[in-house]
């Protein structure tokens, strides 16, 4: 175990996740990719499929979830944890992505973590895209008051 694992798993599991978004936020890919573990899985649900999609290497989860600052309409994005919970074993953070591009938005967030000996091991993203799509499309389809 390297220094860096040993003192990762002295902290809680809440600390390791403020850390993980505070590292990405300051810009420091690299020291969130130390808090994930080397085989970490990422898991995403969506309600109109009936089995999740599972990736796994921590390369997967920063450009999937929380590394899209290179496309145009999403720079100066920040996820922003409000809330962490621990739920049956599991570590639930709820928050925003938060940022500005073509104009500011804020969109709400769950992520299921599960830690163990202080990296994270599996994050599980459950989202509804095609409903947040006629969502966003049926809100710019309407005409401006």
């Amino acid at each position: 175990m390297t220094d860096t694992t040993r003192g990762n798993a002295r902290r809680s599991p809440e600390r390791i996740l403020f850390e993980f978004y505070s590292r990405l936020n300051r810009g420091d890919v690299n020291g969130a990719e130390e808090l994930l573990a080397d085989s970490v899985d990422w898991v995403r649900r969506t309600e109109r499929q009936s089995d999740p999609i599972v990736s796994d290497g921590a390369e997967s989860i920063l450009e999937g979830v929380f590394l899209q600052g290179d496309r145009p309409d999403q720079s100066h994005v920040q996820a922003v944890p409000e809330r962490v919970t621990a739920a049956e074993g599991a570590m639930l953070v709820e928050g925003s992505f938060v940022g500005n591009g073509e104009s500011p938005f804020e969109d709400s967030f769950t992520h299921d973590y599960e830690i163990r000996d202080g990296k994270i091991t599996r994050l599980v993203t459950e989202t509804d895209t095609a409903s947040r799509r006629e969502e966003i499309t049926e809100t710019r389809s309407r005409p401006a008051e």
